[in-house]
């Protein structure tokens, strides 16, 4: 399960006012029924394994089954729960073969499934009968600890479904476990030549980063250098809004599978066209290159002709996902602060003078 599958699912269960559960197995591996391997599996037994079943020196067990050391056992695993799921009427996506999406007799989806190799996302409607009676047999097919819902740890994230169905994820567990981090000797001697408050803020900028609470509902994100050298600003740009867009693409593209809907891998664009998408940008040379583009023209009139390439590249694929680009000024731009502290902007500096009037005459 990738992260964009966890935040899309958990963001359909707010809107369908789903609960979603945490589901681990007890010894996923051993569990496992693997298929006939092409070949046979023999094993020298410890010695009081031996004297159990009767070996002698020279003798070997066979390994039918699957073990927690075995290169192949993962993949077993994930065989299996696969095979179970599907047998149950479960669909596999195609964007996340770990995700899987629950329909009844009328195509309407009534449950999502999602696994990290033996953690599980469950959810679903709790109404329907299909989703009842898939739950009950696939919690028939495994052994498990206790479901948690509400308020749980899964992969080290904990998870908090309020009342209303909505979400608070918390890093506070990893971010406990985290060592630390004595300074280096060079910044040891500096602070110490240099004792004044600079310090003390640094220190307290890095709490405040910690123990913070972001009110956004982010889906994907990442950072990452540059896969080619930028040998002008607009080679940057043009980079990382091709990047935007394959994020884009692909989120709106699971988005649609998780609703229902089925891909066709051949032309994903038909699929990706039917979830609407909006690109911004602050980048006014890209914008305007875009924007202003001649489909009869053979290539951008940009001096790196690498950045020309993909440029056309990011136009066609808006034009045939139909993605609405657009653009706004740096210091409207919200995804700044996602990456550069200085842009950290109050969730008020992007209201309108009346709204926020009205807003803070309903707090009075």
């Amino acid at each position: 399960m990738t992260r964009l599958t966890r935040q899309l699912i958990l963001n359909q269960a707010m809107i369908r006012k789903w609960t979603v559960f945490s589901a681990d197995v007890r010894t996923a591996f051993l569990q496992a029924r693997p298929p006939d391997r092409g070949r046979r599996l023999l094993a020298k037994p410890l010695p009081e394994l031996a004297q159990a079943m009767n070996l002698t020196p020279e003798e070997c067990d066979e390994l039918t089954g699957s073990a927690y050391g075995l290169t192949t056992a993962p993949r077993e695993w994930f065989q299996d729960v696969a095979g179970t799921i599907q047998r149950l009427g479960g669909r596999q996506c195609k964007t996340d073969p770990c995700a899987w999406v629950i329909l009844n007799a009328e195509h309407e989806v009534v449950g999502y499934l999602s696994s990290h190799v033996d953690d599980f996302l469950v959810t679903g409607n709790q109404e329907d009968g299909t989703w009842l009676k898939f739950v009950q047999a696939f919690k028939s097919a495994y052994k498990w600890s206790p479901w948690q819902d509400s308020d749980f740890l899964h992969c080290g994230l904990r998870v908090i479904q309020h009342e209303d169905k909505s979400f608070t994820l918390d890093h506070s567990t990893f971010s406990s476990d985290l060592n630390q981090m004595p300074p280096a000797d060079s910044q040891q001697t500096q602070m110490n030549e240099n004792q004044d408050v600079a310090c003390i803020e640094h220190v307290n900028k890095l709490v405040r980063e910690v123990h913070g609470q972001g009110k956004i509902n982010v889906v994907s994100w990442r950072s990452f250098r540059l896969p080619r050298v930028a040998r002008i600003s607009l080679s940057a740009e043009a980079q990382a809004l091709g990047h935007c867009e394959q994020e884009l693409m692909f989120a709106r593209l699971e988005w649609h599978e998780l609703n229902g809907g089925t891909i066709d891998v051949r032309n994903p664009a038909d699929s990706t066209s039917k979830v609407p998408g909006h690109i911004i940008i602050d980048a006014r040379g890209v914008y305007d290159a875009l924007e202003k583009a001649d489909p009869g023209m053979a290539s951008f009139n940009v001096k790196d002709k690498y950045t020309s390439l993909e440029l056309m590249g990011i136009n066609e694929n808006l034009r045939q996902q139909k993605t609405a680009l657009a653009w706004c000024d740096s210091d409207h731009q919200l995804a700044d602060g996602l990456t550069k502290a200085s842009k950290l902007r109050h969730p008020g500096a992007f209201m309108s003078a009346k709204k926020r009037r009205s807003l803070e005459a309903s707090k009075a």
